[in-house]
């Protein structure tokens, strides 16, 4: 029970960041009507993020109809990284007209934010498995 109280949590405080990284995405979508310009690859990586927000309560969803939140937990990446990659892809097309090239500063700390969230991606998958695996021996 204590599994689901977390998963709807975790899924309610996601929808609600979604609701607020939709407002930001508006903002910055009002921003460039008014001619402000972006880096290359700045709208795919928004879309990516919203995918992903919007594919984590979804793939808990689908654990917890599945009866296995491991599975829900491992599908929600997923199908938010492929909507987001299609939402991404619009919205760099849509601007193309206000994206400027990368400077050296910016694509030095793209590269190194690039190993920082791969690190990271790892040590959580590896940390969460580990969880579910030893609350699956319990």
């Amino acid at each position: 029970m204590s599994l689901f109280l977390a998963a709807v949590f975790l899924a309610f405080v996601l929808c609600v960041l979604s609701i607020f990284l939709a407002n930001v995405v508006k903002k910055r979508v009002a921003d460039t009507a008014n001619g402000g310009m972006y880096p290359k690859g700045y709208w795919f990586g928004m879309g990516i993020a919203f995918g992903l927000l919007l594919g984590m309560p979804l793939g808990i969803s689908i654990g917890i109809a599945l009866g296995n939140v491991a599975i829900g937990i491992a599908i929600g990446p997923a199908l938010g990284m492929g909507f987001g990659t299609m939402i991404g892809y619009v919205l760099e097309k849509k601007h193309v007209k206000n994206i400027r090239p990368l400077t050296e500063k910016e694509s030095r700390l793209q590269r190194v934010f690039i190993v920082f969230t791969i690190s990271v991606l790892i040590l959580g998958v590896t940390v969460l498995f580990s969880l579910v695996y030893l609350y699956g021996l319990i």
